[in-house]
């Protein structure tokens, strides 16, 4: 039995933490004195911070009689260590607290993050909310009846003791699987995480709780209505990579072929701009919170409790950027600008003429009739070259 040497390491009394550790010296000052600083060391504004405090506090608030760390030291330790990934042994020096203790932190905090926050920055839309994201999809990327892009991203991890090649992926590394989907504005609706990295996202999908909410009718996407600009009633839908099968629910691109028609490209590039948000959430997500940089050491449950966190505060923070009224252009204005140039109207003519092919779009009763997936990719991309054609997608096709 090892004997241990110290109680309590002196560097760790309270006494020297707070005279020298990093809460005191550096996250104080840049809270009183540089805001810029401050939003560089825990990734948010002072204000977006004390918001965040005020809805854990009373979780981190430690029930001891003994003196403990105070819920502010807590939850700007764990933010740092998301914002930055550095080591658990390098932030256990800086702040000044004992290396279990970080390791601790960071088992339990983001997991508090999660629970406080998500029933208001991350739950699944309901009702109108779904026609709100219909709307946002078709205003910024003129996709109609989107209720979200669906996508599956690895993180790696440190492999678990006796898991053989279970979290073995095909990308050579060791990972959980987060499958996600996400509205127009980068803000995660859905997410499953802890998936084994062996599975590919078609297979994890088709398991997970969004899946059979669909298919069984727990979740409700808004009933069929017409598209905008015709007469054809067409479903809600989600939009998703080849790599997911085509069906009612979710569309997909054509497969890949040489023999792909002008219509069928046309869809594929339609759905591509809408879809390719989602890989900007992961990629804004990814940049936002370094933890992911690297292999992250910890436990599985550990890793999906810091994955859901980050998400959770990625919808945080962008939502709070959307109400200040500080929306930056998140995607390109996909109808024709009323000021185009006559030259621009004239290559719109031609481009039209040379690729449009001669088609028709018939109006059809989906309720009645109920197509299978196939077919309505198959009204979508007629509805693409006719009544719901833009002009910057026969540009694509140069």
């Amino acid at each position: 039995m090892r004997i241990r040497r110290w109680w309590t390491k002196p560097h760790l009394m309270p006494e020297y933490r707070d005279r020298y550790g990093a809460y005191n010296i550096l996250f104080t000052y840049f809270s009183l004195r540089d805001h810029e600083e401050f939003y560089l060391f825990t990734g948010m504004s002072v204000s977006q911070f004390s918001y965040i405090l005020d809805h854990v506090r009373d979780d981190l608030t430690p029930m001891s009689n003994r003196p403990g760390l105070s819920p502010e030291l807590k939850l700007a330790a764990v933010l740092n260590f998301l914002r930055h990934g550095d080591k658990v042994a390098t932030q256990s020096w800086f702040f000044l607290i004992g290396r279990s203790t970080m390791y601790k932190l960071i088992a339990t905090v983001p997991r508090i993050l999660h629970e406080r926050l998500s029933p208001i920055y991350f739950k699944m839309p309901q009702g109108n909310e779904w026609l709100e994201i219909a709307e946002d999809y078709y205003k910024l990327y003129g996709y109609p009846h989107c209720c979200g892009a669906l996508d599956g991203r690895h993180f790696e991890v440190k492999r678990p003791p006796n898991s053989g090649s279970l979290y073995f992926d095909r990308k050579q590394f060791n990972s959980i699987v987060l499958m996600a989907m996400c509205d127009a504005h980068r803000r995660f609706t859905y997410a499953s995480v802890g998936n084994r990295g062996r599975h590919n996202d078609a297979g994890i999908f088709a398991h997970c709780s969004l899946a059979r909410g669909l298919i069984n009718g727990e979740i409700e996407l808004p009933p069929a209505r017409a598209l905008p600009g015709s007469n054809v009633v067409f479903p809600f839908t989600i939009i998703a990579d080849g790599g997911f099968a085509q069906t009612r629910h979710v569309m997909t691109p054509y497969k890949d072929s040489k023999r792909k028609s002008i219509e069928e490209m046309i869809f594929d590039i339609r759905l591509t701009e809408a879809r390719k948000i989602v890989e900007c959430a992961f990629g804004t997500l990814c940049v936002k919170f370094q933890i992911f940089a690297s292999k992250m050491n910890f436990s599985p449950k550990t890793c999906q409790g810091i994955i859901l966190c980050c998400m959770t505060l990625h919808n945080f923070l962008i939502t709070s950027r959307l109400n200040a009224g500080n929306q930056a252009d998140e995607g390109n204005n996909m109808s024709q600008d009323a000021s185009s140039s006559s030259q621009e109207i004239l290559e719109e003519q031609e481009n039209r003429r040379r690729y449009s092919p001669d088609v028709e779009l018939q109006e059809r009763d989906l309720e009645q009739e109920e197509p299978d997936g196939e077919s309505l990719r198959d009204i979508l991309k007629i509805y693409f070259v006719t009544d719901g054609d833009v002009a910057w997608q026969w540009k694509k096709l140069d």
